[in-house]
């Protein structure tokens, strides 16, 4: 029965005659031992025997060239064994996991000098299975996300650009699975998520740092190092989009080495590898939630860092396809696209049309979001005249179904958009049919004119500012999504007009600014001002009735006095 003291006993006895190496195999048994303190023990004895030897010099025997490939493979295959033997027994310890992380993590640090190098070099073969492992674990959570990402990700700037580019390889090669387990993918793009979100990319040379293993570069002068300009754009265009092929990770040649560790140092380098990352997780079906919050964070903390953000356009384009909420997530970041980077989206404005009828998107959760975006969407002096009036209308009409908080936005958006276009002007001052004494008056006003000209220019004038609504038909088609066929410029906002007689006084007030001259400068929202029907509700329960409220002169004994009633039976009113 293994205890604690004896692997400490293995350890002295090891350390203290190499010949009793054999009794190693003892101590990596009990890496399995059902005692989690033996486990812990043993863990560390094993790691104080290794480093031991390391220190030595012990471990740096180069192997005959004609054994050199076979035993290169023995090693390798041991190595893949251990490094699953120590995160195995974890699965169901965390401080067993986190263990093995910080000693796996230090024979990175020092993997270049057990293997002999001369130069320090980042020990990426074995941190790639440690990726790999976290990737792929149902434990990536509490103590062991926190150490990993505070002790080495956040901390070391090598650490988190060979995390990058060991992750995109993980997730490129579990997308070109023939067979895939959905519950396995699943953990997977959680754990990489997770590890996306402890990633803190550099803006510039000043913040790449510090390392876990010193480069022999590292007091070069600035002049130098390599900079951010040493890689084309065109060789990004050419890498970038084989990021789902397969890529060799963790080359011994030197030369690799001499490149990878001077691109440690090129904020284009490290972006490069964000890139791969994120452009292999996007490729997987990602949950609901992660999906969000993704579409949330990707305007300000991804997009920034990619080096093309042009690559995001398929994802961006389905995800705005969806509808709902999720559609008005990905438009900031496509909308974004087109303006900085010349994406061309021709059915941006009439999807964008078309998600003014999902109620979901008046709600008070996401009404802030959607009306900030709307209004950027259609702040440009150069969107033509029935784009925007089709808008303006297609809001007016959603006022009628909305609850006051909504309309206390569309109605001050609505009129600044009428107060920027011009053309559109013509929406709030059109008029019904006109009676007999109107068009009389209209006649006289005609012959008044002096000459033919002026009465027919007077005419065209007064016809393009009316609309005849005969028998109260309005000629705006609801259900045409095309923004030139919904005939938005031949109607009126009569929707806003009604909302002088709404229930909430807010609204009324706000509906009557149409009433008045037409301002030059635009209406500020207030946000702070938020209505919900919660809010009006508890208003109403707070309001103290002057005098006796009138009540009916018979009290009511109840809803449905019929004894035979179905609904009697059901309600007790």
């Amino acid at each position: 029965m293994s205890s604690v003291a004896e692997m400490k006993q293995l350890e002295a006895k090891i350390k203290e005659d190499v010949k009793q190496i054999n009794a190693l195999s003892k101590v990596v048994d009990a890496l399995q031992h059902r005692d989690k303190a033996v486990a812990q023990a043993a863990m560390q004895s094993m790691r104080r025997v290794l480093l031991f030897f390391v220190e030595k010099g012990d471990l740096q025997l180069k192997p005959l060239k004609q054994e050199a490939a076979k035993k290169k493979k023995k090693k390798k295959k041991k190595k893949e064994e251990t490094c699953r033997l120590w995160t195995r027994n974890a699965q169901t310890d965390n401080n067993l996991r986190v263990g093995a992380l910080r000693t796996l993590m230090e024979f990175v640090s020092r993997e270049d000098v057990i293997r002999g190098g001369n130069a320090p070099a980042f020990g990426n073969e074995t941190f790639t299975r440690v990726v790999q492992e976290l990737a792929m674990t149902t434990k990536l959570k509490g103590e062991l996300a926190s150490v990993f990402k505070g002790e080495y990700v956040g901390a070391y700037m090598d650490v988190q650009y060979y995390m990058l580019k060991n992750l995109a390889q993980v997730l490129d090669n579990a997308h070109l699975k023939v067979e895939k387990d959905d519950v396995e993918d699943l953990t997977l793009v959680n754990n990489a998520l997770r590890m996306l979100e402890m990633v803190q990319m550099p803006y510039d040379v000043e913040d790449i740092v510090s390392f876990l293993v010193d480069l022999k570069d590292a007091d070069l002068p600035e002049h130098e190092l390599v900079s951010d300009d040493d890689t084309s754009d065109g060789e990004e265009e050419e890498l970038l989009p084989t990021a789902g092929a397969k890529r060799k990770i963790g080359s011994d040649s030197k030369a690799t080495k001499t490149k990878e560790g001077r691109g440690l140092r090129s904020v284009k380098q490290h972006q490069y590898a964000f890139s791969l990352a994120w452009i292999a997780v996007l490729r997987h079906k990602l949950p609901q939630a992660a999906y969000k919050k993704v579409l949330i964070q990707m305007p300000e903390e991804i997009m920034p860092h990619l080096l093309n953000p042009l690559l995001l356009a398929d994802f961006l384009t389905d995800s705005y396809s969806i509808g709902g909420v999720t559609s008005l997530l990905a438009l900031n970041s496509l909308f974004i696209l087109i303006q900085d980077y010349n994406f061309d989206s021709p059915d941006f404005y009439n999807k964008l049309y078309a998600l003014l009828d999902d109620p979901s998107l008046y709600a008070a959760k996401q009404r802030d979001r959607f009306f900030g975006l709307l209004n950027l969407f259609l702040s440009s002096t150069h969107l033509p005249a029935y784009t925007v009036a089709a808008f303006a209308k297609r809001l007016s009409r959603s006022a009628l179904t909305a609850e006051p908080g909504a309309i206390l936005r569309i109605i001050p958006m609505v009129y600044n958009l009428i107060l920027r276009h011009k053309e559109c002007v013509q929406l709030i001052h059109r008029m019904g049919a006109h009676t007999a004494a109107e068009k009389a008056a209209k006649r006289r006003e005609e012959l008044s004119s002096g000459t033919a000209v002026d009465a027919a220019a007077k005419t065209l004038s007064s016809e393009k500012m009316e609309m005849m609504l005969k028998d109260g038909h309005d000629p705006f088609v609801s259900n045409e999504l095309d923004l030139v066929k919904c005939n938005a410029l031949q109607t009126s906002v009569w929707e806003l007009y009604t909302m002088k007689y709404h229930y909430n006084a807010d609204v009324a007030l706000k509906a009557r600014m149409f009433e008045e001259k037409l301002r030059h400068q635009f209406v500020d929202v207030d946000t702070n001002t938020e209505i919900t029907y919660k809010s009006l509700f508890d208003e109403q329960l707070k309001r103290k009735a002057k005098g006796k409220v009138p009540l009916a002169f018979k009290t009511c004994e109840g809803l449905f006095r019929e004894e035979g009633s179905v609904f009697a039976q059901v309600f007790e009113l």
